[in-house]
């Protein structure tokens, strides 16, 4: 239908994102690995000289130095699943950038017993929702939460955003909007929802907004 053709469509586009995102810090990484690479026999040159001279508090500093310039040149990954972890790497590397705090708690396998593809669309969806209703908080009150986890045969998704503003849900205890164009989020979510018969619960209170996520696994 047409939602999940926008849905499809939007994703695709985040896709392209994130591989262009990717190889953007590929290339950044490989840089600065030459960088190291031309520095290390200094680096070992430098230590080995300051053990000799038993100064091993600057031979720590040197050690806690090399590592930092290394530990720049990680590209980090929030998930096993390559698929779900592109839309969790675009919405959380967009927070940092964009200076939104963002807390994340992230257990999945790489194979899912959902299809991925509609998981991460949804969880895309859930995510750029976060970010529209943060844009409209204070910058020193915007905050995002999630959480998504494999456990006791479901599984559990969580999106949280700090929202000050009125919410209003519909007969489907799920948010409505009048505005034209917006709430894809929430009719892929109802979509998703029916397909795995998944128990949804949205709330707002002490100026959180939550959406909270069930869903029951096959075995076998």
């Amino acid at each position: 239908n047409g939602v999940q053709l926008d849905a499809n469509n939007d994703f695709l586009r985040m896709q392209l994102s994130v591989i262009q995102e990717n190889a953007n810090l590929m290339e950044e990484a490989n840089q600065k690995m030459a960088v190291i690479r031309q520095d290390i026999r200094s680096y070992n040159q430098q230590l080995s000289t300051l053990l000799k001279e038993k100064k091993n508090e600057k031979a720590l500093q040197l050690i806690t130095q090399c590592d930092e310039h290394i530990q720049q040149t990680t590209i980090q990954s929030f998930c096993k699943n390559p698929i779900i972890n592109a839309a969790l790497s675009l919405y959380i590397n967009k927070a940092k950038q964009e200076q939104v705090p963002v807390e994340y708690k992230i257990d999945l396998p790489t194979a899912m017993e959902v299809d991925e593809n509609e998981l991460a669309i949804l969880l895309s969806n859930l995510l750029e929702n976060a970010f529209q209703a943060s844009y409209k908080q204070p910058e020193g009150k915007r905050s995002i939460k999630i959480i998504t986890r494999m456990k006791d045969a479901q599984l559990v998704l969580s999106v949280g955003n700090r929202f000050d503003g009125k919410v209003t849900l519909g007969e489907d205890k799920l948010p409505v909007t009048n505005r034209n164009g917006h709430g894809l989020g929430m009719r892929s979510l109802a979509l998703f929802r029916d397909k795995y018969r998944a128990t949804v619960l949205c709330s707002h209170q002490d100026g959180w907004f939550k959406t909270l996520l069930y869903v029951p696994l096959e075995k076998g």
